[in-house]
């Protein structure tokens, strides 16, 4: 809806069964302008004691930041 692009910051948590956080990661969108997308991956490194968790997760979006 916005005609200027804008650069977001995005932080999603991986959580267990009991909504207990697993691990966390932050994904950067650089110029996204109006009408356009961007795919990205997150959890792309992840600690292997946590690794096959997180493989079961769910995700939350925590915070979503535009600069």
């Amino acid at each position: 809806k916005n005609s200027q692009e804008k650069t977001y910051s995005i932080q999603i948590e991986a959580v267990d069964a009991s909504g207990n956080r697993i691990a966390d990661d932050t994904i950067y969108v650089n110029n996204l302008g109006s009408g356009q997308s961007q795919e990205l991956k997150a959890f792309q490194f992840v600690q292997s004691d946590v690794l096959e968790s997180v493989k079961t997760a769910s995700f939350k979006i925590k915070t979503v930041t535009q600069s």
